[in-house]
C-alpha cells in the first residue's frame, strides 16, 4: 500500500506542477500519436503529387517510429508537418473556390450541353 500512496503523491505533485506551468504538459506518447496521424495525412498528399512540399520534414530524419528520439524532436516534426499540411490545404481550398466561382459563371444554354458565359 505504501507504493500506491507514493505513486499517488508523485502524480499529485506532477499535476500541481503542470498547473503552475500552464498545464501544457503533453506526454510523449500523445506526441507520437499526433505525429503518426500527421504522417498519414502527409502520405495521402504525397500520393496526390505533393512530394517536394515535405523536404523540410524529411531533413529532420525523424518519424513516429523513432520512439528513442527526444520529445522536442517530435514536437519540431509535428510543427513542420502541421504547417506544411495547412499550407497545402489552404492552397487546395483557394483552387477549389476559384473553380467553383468560375463554374457558377457558366450555365447550360441548350439541352445538348453547349455552354455560354453569364456577363455581369
Amino acid at each position: 500500500m505504501k507504493k500506491n500512496s507514493a505513486c499517488l503523491e508523485y502524480r499529485e505533485r506532477q499535476n500541481s506542477r503542470s498547473k503552475k506551468e500552464g498545464g501544457g504538459n503533453i506526454q510523449k506518447q500523445d506526441l507520437l500519436r499526433v505525429h503518426a496521424d500527421l504522417v498519414r495525412m502527409k502520405n495521402n498528399y504525397e500520393k496526390r503529387g505533393y512530394k517536394q512540399e515535405f523536404d523540410e520534414y524529411y531533413a529532420l530524419l525523424i518519424n513516429p517510429c523513432h520512439i528513442h528520439k527526444s520529445k522536442n524532436d517530435h514536437e519540431k516534426a509535428i510543427f513542420v508537418l502541421s504547417s506544411k499540411l495547412s499550407m497545402i490545404a489552404a492552397e487546395e481550398n483557394a483552387i477549389y473556390q476559384t473553380a467553383k466561382m468560375k463554374k457558377s459563371r457558366w450555365k447550360a444554354a441548350e439541352p445538348d450541353g453547349d455552354l455560354f458565359e453569364i456577363s455581369d
